[in-house]
């Protein structure tokens, strides 16, 4: 099972998992989709704010 925090820990562990397991393509416009794909999964939205973890920044 893959971590689900907005940790940097978790995101990275799941940017990990996915970048090895999307498909390789040729084709570019496939393999920037198959990044950005990754990319939305692990970002930090704009706007997130937690109490406990004032340190947290979003993925511009």
């Amino acid at each position: 099972m893959l971590p689900g925090t907005h940790r940097a820990a978790d995101r990275f562990a799941r940017a990990s998992f996915y970048v090895n397991a999307i498909s390789k393509s040729a084709d570019p416009n496939h393999a920037i989709a198959s990044v950005f794909s990754v990319l939305r999964n692990v970002s930090v939205p704009y706007g997130i704010a937690t109490e406990n973890e004032p340190n947290i920044s979003s993925t511009w």
